[in-house]
């Protein structure tokens, strides 16, 4: 145990010192090979455990570096109002590329939506507009979306003409609708994910906690999102652990100590 401590200490870490977000964000942005931080998490999540710190880091296996690639605020723009071949084809892309960058849905999430999945319910005062996803391992969550898509979403289906689903096209055809926006888009790097990936990054540089995310996105273990870590600046460390429930509770202990 002491080993691994200290190789941690070498490399700059002390983990009696960092927050488990610190510790991850350092992991995780190392110039290393995924076995070489997979080892170094494997330390730190025992020395954890040993001092009783409710928190795993995980290494994420990635396919490569498609899957790590973010779109800039001006692609969004692009690709959200892309221009295809006719207007029906350029106002269904429109309103895929909407719900997939706000609402972060997986391809297969967003082909299963129905239009009784786009919902809005009176809460404190307020209405809360929603859609209602079953994604993996037929998990159901609801995911807030602004007033203007819930009426866009309902607008949309009505002029389609479906009787259940909104879309009503499989993975394998949203793939060729993608291909045609990247294209006409001129960013070929594009992928449905990465509009998922753009929102969980927007979400945690506007403070959302790592948990809400979680549950945003429908990941069954925390340890998932922390890939989104990778893709995040600097400057959320201070704002997002304010707002993340574990770690001002362990800073009301400290300053009690």
């Amino acid at each position: 145990m002491h080993k691994r401590v200290n190789l941690l200490s070498k490399l700059g870490i002390d983990l009696d010192e960092k927050t488990p977000y610190e510790v991850t964000k350092f992991v995780l942005d190392l110039d290393r090979s995924r076995w070489a931080k997979k080892n170094l998490a494997t330390a730190i999540n025992h020395y954890w455990k040993f001092t009783g710190v409710d928190f795993s880091l995980k290494v994420p296996r990635l396919k490569g570096d498609r899957d790590l690639w973010i779109p800039s605020p001006e692609e969004k723009e692009r690709l959200c109002n892309v221009t295809l071949k006719t207007r029906n084809a350029t106002r269904r892309a429109r309103m895929i590329m909407r719900v997939l960058f706000e609402a972060g849905l997986r391809a297969s999430e967003l082909c299963n939506l129905k239009i009784d999945d786009v919902r809005k319910k009176k809460k404190s005062g307020m209405v809360i507009y929603y859609l209602r996803v079953v994604g993996k391992g037929n998990r159901e969550r609801s995911v807030p979306i602004s007033k203007s898509l819930y009426h866009d979403l309902r607008g949309y289906f009505l002029w389609y003409g479906g009787e259940l689903y909104i879309f009503d096209f499989s993975p394998a055809y949203l793939r060729k609708i993608i291909s045609d926006v990247k294209a006409a888009a001129g960013i070929p790097q594009f992928h449905a994910h990465a509009a998922r990936h753009y929102r969980a990054v927007e979400l945690l540089k506007e403070g959302v906690s790592l948990e809400a995310l979680r549950r945003f996105l429908g990941h069954s273990r925390l340890d998932t999102t922390q890939i989104y870590l990778r893709g995040s600046d600097d400057v959320l460390e201070s704002e997002l652990m304010k707002k993340d429930r574990y770690f001002r509770e362990k800073e009301v202990v400290e300053n009690a100590e």
